[in-house]
């Protein structure tokens, strides 16, 4: 069993999520399952925080497109920065 900011993530989930994570083992695909896991329990808390998401409804993953345009800055580059670029490449 797993806990991540004490919100357990049970063994039937845990293994049920191994099929997506093919491995040369099975610790691996365990390994690899629980890293998903955690990533996305952590990534549902930030949402839930941030009001995104409502924990009792929430079912899917609908809110990482909103969580990210969030969350997520996304620098421009100014036609001074491409230019300069271009010339020294």
């Amino acid at each position: 069993m797993l806990n991540v900011n004490h919100h357990p993530i049970d063994e039937t989930t845990i293994v049920k999520e191994m099929q997506y994570h093919p491995a040369a083992s099975q610790s691996e695909a365990r390994h690899k399952a629980c890293e998903s896991l955690v990533i996305g329990e952590l990534l549902k808390q930030r949402a839930q925080t941030l009001g995104l998401v409502d924990a009792a409804k929430s079912r899917g993953d609908e809110y990482l497109d909103t969580l990210i345009a969030e969350e997520v800055a996304i620098p421009e580059a100014s036609l001074a920065e491409c230019q300069r670029y271009y010339e020294q490449n």
